[in-house]
């Protein structure tokens, strides 16, 4: 956009009432008769590929903008030029009329060929048949002040002689096309006395138009290289390089991605191509759509914040088309306020794929044979990617919609003084994603396995303040009742999950959340007490579960992958499952709920779970009485046998369950090792041996009643002692006198001959009474509770020492963020200081 400079005069030029646009081309324009021709049908050749093409665009701006327009073509590498005319005063009811004019350049210098061309006008538009353009170019020619020529040349008009003033100031556009930087096609278009705004006044028109257009320009194109020269202003001292940078200075989080798109076959009929062997993505082209949040419309209040999508058409060059609220037609929930924060969508016609309409201004499908399936195609695609793009900003934000508003608004609408490179050469933030296809409804985009690839172009991010958080969050014990009261059953051995050994994903959930609040707060302080309780009960079907949690939380914590400090989280997850199996439902549902509806780790001393916890942990480890008189993990007689089946190793070690150690007072001399799931004695034989094979009691396995009774039936019949193993009564503890080995469950052998078999058993038997005897010491149980009693004394000490710690650093992340803004404050007030400087000098 530019306008060529005018000769010097004495006086003030006069202000300026049209505009000029001047552009070079790669290929030859297309003829001005028949750009400028009314109506035209062929159906052999359309000129559809030319520049200017059947010249819709052309006509219809002239006229919108202006009663005058004419157009100059440099079409012919300097052997002549065309001259056009859009006038609405030649415009008749007997039908249109738009001229068009070739006048022959002469081959001598620039000054012989414009005054030849002069010459050539006056010559032409003299005529009768041509009154009607002459009176057009009269008209041009009475807005120009007098002046002593073109390019210093002698008028050859008097004062009086508007058509030789209109042809002078015609001549001067001609010769700045020709001299437009040595290229061979330019064409120039002229709008004189612009219709634009509201206001009358001619000249504050045409300047209020170049001041929208320099803000339009850059939106309106979206490939144009860095090396464009692209000027708009209204005289050569004010003629601004525009910067091709619109959407890069925009957009928040700008992310590109790229889909494959269709134009025969629907996508969710393409594994049915697949089977025909006629491919999806092989007839598919490539469509790029880059995303983003408009910092710059979420902070202006006139302006809508739902979804916006702009369509580029590399055909065409420029955007096609704008929908304001995109929602609708990208297939996205378009009630209240989802999809809105400022979200932007553009779409980047990259083969130039997409067909227009003849103003290109739209897309039409309709021509295409299958436009509707390529209208679906591509509005499913990109639906699919700004649902996905959107959702995975907003779980940033535990998915409040106001944090991510207030977050993009943070950015301000201020331009950047950053350098930015030009969209096709710039390295935004992708994505690496899986998609799934639902039914012939719509595409999903996989978030869970998503990949994010940051790009080094993407100039503003949104950073969440803390790190998600996978636990599901604490809720009213009333709201879960229904979780807890299904994981309560399956703790306690319930028959409502007895056909099912696996735990579905609702319940999963609820234990994974009691074992994060409740349990791993537990296992931290007694293992930084270097505390190991004893080796109690625990169910065969939450084993395998829990010590798969107790390895992780360990590992993740220590960094101690070793299996001693495996076998010391089970040894301490054991005794929460020995609560539920001594207590029973109700009262450990009202613990953990209580316990798991808070936050454990505060002021653990003061919370009435805990010590109540603590009083059952030594009640369990002691050993309960029922009023019957029997002692909780004894059995009848009448319980039956327990059912063996056989677990290879492989399986076994898939689920690492170890369920025997030797109790040391050092924790760290363990005398069984668990080796692909098979236990192993010093010289490195099994233990229990079967073709390879070790049989593993089910006892408890479905958690029904029968086969609890028959694992307390067990405890009675305990294995013979492990080589190496010291008599459980002559082993010493630090803790209590009980010196317990109980089992998960037994390890026999169904093929081991009755006598030894009832050796063992009566051997257990003597083991298992001497244990009761131990269980029965009063000060045993003394020795437990003050254990107990310095164990809480010493977590309350160290949780006091981390509430001083976690209040002072709470104290000194409030300063720093106090200091941080007093920071931004700085800068933003010496920006606008030197901002106010600048203008200042310039003024």
């Amino acid at each position: 956009m530019s306008i060529p400079p005018r000769p010097p005069s004495s006086s003030s030029p006069p202000p300026p009432s049209g505009l000029c646009i001047v552009n070079n081309s790669r290929r030859p324009v297309r003829p001005l008769r028949k750009v400028l021709e009314i109506y035209s049908s062929s159906k052999t050749y359309s000129g559809a590929r030319d520049i200017g093409e059947n010249g819709v665009g052309l006509k219809q701006g002239c006229a919108t903008l202006s009663d005058l327009s004419f157009v100059l073509v440099n079409n012919s590498e300097g052997k002549y030029v065309e001259l056009g005319i859009i006038a609405e005063s030649l415009q008749m009811a007997e039908g249109c009329y738009l001229p068009a004019f070739r006048f022959a350049i002469s081959k001598n210098d620039c000054d012989d060929a414009i005054e030849s061309l002069m010459g050539q006008m006056k010559n032409l538009f003299s005529r009768t048949e041509h009154a009607n353009v002459a009176k057009c170019i009269e008209r041009y020619g009475s807005d120009i002040a007098v002046s002593p020529g073109v390019g210093g040349l002698p008028r050859r008009w008097d004062d009086g002689d508007l058509l030789g003033r209109g042809i002078d100031r015609l001549c001067r556009h001609i010769d700045g096309i020709l001299n437009f930087f040595d290229n061979r096609y330019v064409f120039a278009v002229i709008l004189d006395r612009v219709s634009y705004g509201k206001t009358n006044d001619q000249s504050r028109q045409a300047l209020d138009a170049i001041r929208d257009l320099r803000s339009v320009i850059p939106r309106t194109y979206l490939h144009v290289p860095a090396g464009f020269d692209f000027r708009i202003g209204s005289s050569s001292m004010n003629r601004e390089r525009t910067v091709f940078n619109y959407w890069p200075q925009r957009l928040v989080e700008l992310s590109s991605f790229s889909v494959n798109v269709n134009e025969n076959i629907c996508w969710w009929q393409r594994d049915v191509m697949y089977q025909e062997g006629l491919g999806y993505d092989a007839t598919s082209y490539k469509l790029r759509v880059f995303v983003g949040f408009d910092r710059v419309r979420i902070n202006s209040p006139e302006e809508a914040k739902s979804a916006s999508l702009y369509v580029y058409s590399r055909h065409s060059g420029r955007l096609i088309k704008h929908e304001q609220d995109a929602r609708h037609i990208l297939g996205l929930n378009a009630g209240g306020t989802m999809y809105c924060s400022g979200l932007t969508v553009l779409v980047d016609d990259v083969d130039g794929k997409l067909p227009l309409n003849p103003t290109k201004q739209d897309v039409a499908f309709a021509e295409q044979a299958n436009g509707d399936v390529h209208k679906g195609n591509l509005f499913a695609w990109v639906g699919a990617v700004t649902s996905f793009f959107y959702h995975y900003h907003l779980a940033k934000f535990n998915d409040k919609k106001a944090v991510l508003t207030e977050k993009i608004r943070g950015y301000g609408s201020e331009p950047t003084r950053a350098r930015m490179k030009d969209i096709d050469q710039s390295e935004f933030t992708t994505f690496i994603y899986h998609h799934k296809f639902y039914r012939n409804k719509y595409i999903r985009l996989e978030r869970t396995t998503a990949k994010e690839v940051i790009g080094i172009d993407t100039h503003f991010k949104l950073v969440c303040d803390m790190h998600p958080v996978n636990v599901p969050s604490s809720a009213a014990v009333d709201e879960q009742a229904s979780k807890k009261r299904k994981a309560d059953h399956l703790l306690s051995g319930s028959d409502d999950d007895a056909e099912s050994p696996t735990m579905n994903q609702n319940l999963r959930k609820s234990l994974d959340f009691k074992f994060s609040e409740l349990i791993v707060p537990i296992l931290t302080q007694l293992r930084e007490m270097r505390v190991s309780p004893c080796l109690h009960n625990l169910s065969s079907t939450l084993q395998p579960w829990l010590v798969i949690q107790a390895n992780k939380e360990y590992v993740e914590r220590t960094g101690d992958s070793s299996l001693n400090g495996q076998f010391n989280v089970l040894h301490e997850l054991v005794n929460a499952r020995t609560l539920l199996s001594v207590h029973g439902v109700r009262m450990a549902r009202s613990i953990l709920a209580e316990a798991a509806g808070k936050t454990f780790m505060n002021n653990i001393s003061r919370r009435p779970e805990f010590v109540s916890l603590m009083r059952d942990l030594e009640t369990a480890s002691e050993g309960e009485v029922r009023q019957d008189g029997t002692r909780i993990g004894a059995a009848t007689e009448s319980d039956g046998h327990v059912k063996s089946r056989q677990y290879s190793p492989h399986f076994a070690g898939q689920h690492a369950i170890p369920v025997l150690e030797s109790w040391a007072g050092n924790n760290t001399a363990a005398s069984v090792a668990v080796v692909s799931g098979a236990y192993h004695n010093e010289g490195g034989a099994p233990l229990h041996e079967n073709g390879g094979h070790m049989n593993y009691s089910t006892a408890g396995m479905m958690n029904n009643r029968p086969d609890r009774q028959q694992q307390h039936h067990l405890r009675n019949e305990a294995a013979p002692p492990l080589v190496g193993q010291s008599t459980i009564a002559d082993e010493p503890t630090p803790i209590h006198a009980t010196k317990t080995l109980e089992l998960d469950a037994a390890i026999t052998n169904s093929n081991v001959d009755d006598a030894v078999g009832r050796k063992g058993r009566d051997s257990a038997n003597a083991t298992m009474e001497d244990t009761a005897d131990d269980d029965d010491d009063d000060d045993s149980v003394s020795s437990t509770k003050s254990y107990y009693k310095n164990l809480c004394e010493k977590l309350t000490v160290e949780l006091e020492k981390r509430n001083v710690a976690d209040h002072a650093a709470k104290k000194e992340s409030k300063r720093l963020k106090r200091d941080v803004a007093e920071l931004k404050e700085e800068v933003k007030r010496q920006q606008d200081l030197a901002k106010s400087m600048l203008e200042a000098f310039r003024r």
